[in-house]
């Protein structure tokens, strides 16, 4: 059974005041004519808000949706599952053209395979080798045809140009088979897949990244799919790229710890006497404060309500402990409800005995005179003894979240810029709204790890210069510049462009 199916988009602006998009939908069918009186919903894949209209006796209808959102077409008669995508263009015209059989859904139904036949492509399927490989041949052309479907997968990189010479793998879920393929000069490669199995699309750094069904069915079955990706070749340099500034970050940090304790001898103090005297020296003095008193510039922009402040005291974070004791020493009073969580990624644990949840060196403090707070922040900082570069922000903000003796309202973090998240595994596990303040970054290149915690729990990223508190609202696909940098949000992770 073959299929012709046409979705065709176009955002095209117009003057007006709505807010919402106007998607202008037509329905034609395979046979000539349209589909008359059919009602056509628009489904938030998110929100599961639904969004109504009934077509005219020309195939068309118009639903006005909220912009920077992914829909779910739904038609009574029409049987395969169909996305629109919403850009945040509000105000704007969509056209969206479908071309189906009026007998669609009874199509479905006379070309349902019998028990009997099921059972045939299951045994051509489990016959096959763990994996097969394509290289532009058909090696199932003595097999009916009846018993996979043909795909043709089309990707291109993120300036839209052909992605060629990926190595593709899709696994069926049911049987486990793998069927692997090099995508062509025009970005394209050609499967062919068992029917009666979901198959998830893998790239050697990302796996289960798509999926597609393929149904039972009689008959031939073709399927043609395409998306952007950014590429193995080009996420590899971007891979190489970050281990050997994390491999620099490391260096330096061993100078830094190698010259503080230098500063303590020399001083004949201990480390946590050593951190008072450096963190009292830091706040008499602008020298050594990077961003432009970053802190205090962010907090008094954003007047935060009754903070939980998750601050990491690791490596050469000092500077930016002293920012926060110059700001709590003027705002202390205005805000006797703040609450501390200072973190130094695991105390003196050794690298290899972290795990991910359980690293520790995580401590809670209430609001406190200004003279105590930097005692406890200088105590929690000395308990640390820097080691790996990536930091347990994660695990700090779970369990400081937990220790909280007093309501929460906003949750801040200061965040090393120079420091990956190394539990950032456990993000999924975590929904409070987190406001990251980025320590180092002047305004560009954010780690796109605190990128990631901002927009997955909807909270905001903070620099010397701007606030970016819309970061939540984006969409797979979309970009976000901060400074002079660009990232786009691809399966959840930040890619800067």
């Amino acid at each position: 059974m073959k299929r012709i199916l046409l979705l065709l988009l176009a955002a095209l602006p117009i003057l007006g005041f709505s807010q919402d998009v106007n998607v202008k939908i037509t329905l034609n069918t395979t046979e000539g004519g349209f589909h008359s009186n059919m009602k056509v919903t628009l489904q938030d894949t998110v929100s599961k808000a639904k969004f109504s209209g009934t077509t005219d006796a020309n195939g068309k209808v118009s639903i006005a949706v909220p912009p920077n959102a992914v829909y779910d077409m739904l038609i009574p008669n029409y049987t395969q599952r169909k996305l629109i995508k919403i850009p945040n263009a509000p105000g704007a015209t969509m056209t969206s053209t479908l071309f189906y059989s009026r007998n669609m859904v009874q199509e479905e139904k006379d070309f349902a395979m019998s028990d009997d036949e099921k059972k045939e492509v299951d045994q051509f399927a489990n016959a096959l080798p763990d994996t097969t490989r394509f290289r532009g041949n058909n090696p199932f052309s003595s097999a009916s045809d009846a018993f996979y479907s043909s795909v043709e997968l089309e990707l291109s990189d993120f300036k839209k140009g052909p992605l060629v010479g990926e190595t593709v793998t899709l696994v069926g879920r049911n049987r486990h088979k793998a069927f692997k393929g090099v995508t062509d000069a025009n970005g394209r490669v050609k499967l062919y897949l068992p029917k009666g199995d979901n198959y998830d699309l893998s790239f050697y750094y990302h796996k289960n990244f798509e999926y597609t069904e393929c149904k039972y069915s009689k008959g031939v079955s073709e399927i043609e799919w395409s998306f952007e990706y950014i590429g193995t070749k080009a996420y590899a340099v971007i891979k190489k790229a970050e281990e050997a500034r994390i491999a620099e970050e490391k260096k330096r940090l061993e100078a830094d710890r190698k010259s503080f304790l230098e500063y303590c001898a020399a001083h004949h103090v201990t480390e946590e006497e050593g951190l008072k005297l450096k963190l009292k020296e830091e706040m008499a003095s602008n020298s050594g404060i990077s961003d432009n008193d970053l802190v205090k510039n962010v907090m008094s922009r954003n007047h935060f309500n009754n903070p939980l402040i998750v601050t990491d005291v690791t490596g050469s974070m000092s500077p930016y402990m002293a920012q926060l004791q110059n700001w709590f020493k003027l705002n202390a009073t205005a805000n006797p409800n703040m609450q501390f969580v200072f973190f130094n990624d695991g105390d003196d644990m050794a690298d290899g005995n972290k795990k991910i949840g359980a690293t520790g060196g995580i401590y809670y403090t209430p609001s406190i005179p200004v003279d105590q707070l930097l005692n406890f922040m200088a105590m929690v900082a000395s308990k640390g003894s820097g080691g790996d570069c990536p930091e347990n922000n994660m695990e700090a903000l779970i369990k400081g979240a937990a220790m909280a003796k007093k309501a929460v309202g906003d949750i801040v973090m200061i965040a090393d810029n120079d420091a990956p998240v190394k539990d950032i595994s456990l993000l999924n596990t975590f929904t409070k709204p987190v406001h990251i303040i980025v320590c180092g970054c002047n305004g560009n290149n954010v780690h796109p790890d605190y990128l990631r915690i901002a927009w997955k729990t909807k909270g905001s990223i903070h620099t010397s210069d701007n606030d970016y508190n819309t970061i939540g609202n984006l969409k797979d696909g979309e970009t976000i510049t901060i400074g002079a940098s660009a990232y786009r949000l691809m399966k959840g992770e930040f890619i800067r462009l």
